[in-house]
């Protein structure tokens, strides 16, 4: 698995600077400032990549976890889903299928 210390280029979505420029403005001055390299991946539909993206296991070996949440199956929704494969596709990352489902466990205070 590769651990956080060990990774050296970030991908956040072209959304980011679109829908939160104030947020996407601040993490590119982190990213010059530490020396992180970084990049927008183009075509998504969904701000937040860790849902969608496959996760780095080795240098160059990456898992497709499925993200299929409930909240997102309604017909008005599926527009909000990135396609994985097309982004990938464009990043030349080759990947394997997990057949696990990938879940975020979200905390709601009443």
């Amino acid at each position: 698995m590769i651990t956080d210390r060990e990774t050296n280029f970030v991908y956040v979505s072209d959304l980011l600077k679109v829908k939160c420029n104030s947020v996407f403005t601040q993490l590119m001055q982190w990213f010059h400032r530490l020396e992180i390299g970084f990049s927008t991946l183009m075509k998504t539909k969904d701000l937040w990549v860790v849902d969608f993206m496959p996760l780095q296991i080795k240098e160059d070996h990456f898992v497709q976890f499925t993200y299929d949440p409930d909240y997102l199956k309604p017909m008005k929704y599926q527009n909000t889903k990135t396609d994985s494969h097309e982004v990938c596709n464009l990043l030349d990352i080759a990947w394997e299928k997990s057949e696990f489902q990938f879940v975020i466990s979200y905390l709601v205070r009443l």
